[in-house]
């Protein structure tokens, strides 16, 4: 039988069972202290919160977390967030804002990183360097439903897994960021099914002319798709992307300035 604790009585409340870490920052939210027990860390350059006292400081109503599944959800007004210890995103009103170091359960709290947090509610994040604190505003809207489309998700999640099949996470995102680029770009097509079949300069895509576009897509090109289309971000501005292996003969190379190199992709802006 699943047992359900309430942060606010079990985690916000509870006695410290640890010393703050070392590198432990201050977390404020508006003028007041939310972190009681200076849980906060940082992974990856990012600061990660304890979800219950960040969120209820910011306005939730309740947070409940689910021994069974390791799943906190947070209620607000207008906002629905559900976090799962493991996993490398946090689902808001339907969004998936991605955590690249993975929700944490350290402290006996399920801790955040504060810029997901943040986006989830709408709010903006300061640090202060020089007193290691952070500081979330207490104005800000939460985050809107999904604006994309089926088709969007269909053929970005085949394009992905097409060139990105053997890639990591970060690696399929930077794939898809490139179609969504283009999208947004005045210089292709206006729609993911668009892009991915242009061919007013030929053939854009491997995959089109091989066929590999439409086999059916893998759990995490899925999932990389959807973080894409949610926002996530790993490619910058980059339009352009070729094999290490091609990159250095690729027009590219030769035109576009590099944006860097994820997994064995080179991506160019």
């Amino acid at each position: 039988m699943q047992r359900f604790i309430c942060f606010l009585l079990c985690f916000a409340l509870a006695s410290p069972v640890f010393a703050a870490a070392p590198d432990s920052v201050g977390i404020w939210v508006g003028e007041a202290r939310a972190d009681r027990f200076g849980a906060s860390f940082t992974v990856g350059g990012e600061v990660y919160v304890p979800a219950s006292e960040i969120a209820l400081a910011l306005g939730a109503e309740r947070v409940v977390f689910s021994e069974y599944t390791g799943e906190a959800a947070i209620y607000a007004d207008s906002l629905l967030i559900s976090a799962k210890v493991g996993e490398r995103y946090l689902t808001a009103n339907g969004r998936l804002i991605y955590c690249p170091g993975g929700i944490i359960f350290r402290y006996n709290r399920v801790m955040i990183p504060a810029s997901a947090l943040a986006k989830a509610f709408g709010s903006t994040i300061s640090y202060d360097e020089e007193a290691r604190s952070l500081r979330f505003s207490l104005s800000g809207k939460p985050i809107e439903p999904a604006d994309w489309t089926d088709d969007d998700l269909y053929w970005l999640s085949r394009i992905v897994n097409a060139e990105a099949r053997g890639e990591s996470l970060e690696g399929k995102i930077a794939v898809a960021n490139v179609v969504l680029n283009r999208v947004r770009s005045k210089e292709f097509p206006e729609s993911v099914k668009k892009v991915v079949f242009d061919t007013r300069f030929g053939v854009q895509f491997t995959p089109v002319s091989d066929g590999s576009i439409y086999l059916a897509p893998s759990e995490e090109s899925c999932l990389a798709a959807r973080l894409a289309l949610d926002g996530a971000d790993v490619a910058g501005e980059s339009l352009y992307f070729a094999s290490n292996a091609a990159a250095k003969s690729c027009w590219a190379e030769r035109n576009r300035t590099r944006f860097g190199k994820i997994d064995h992709q080179v991506f160019y802006l």
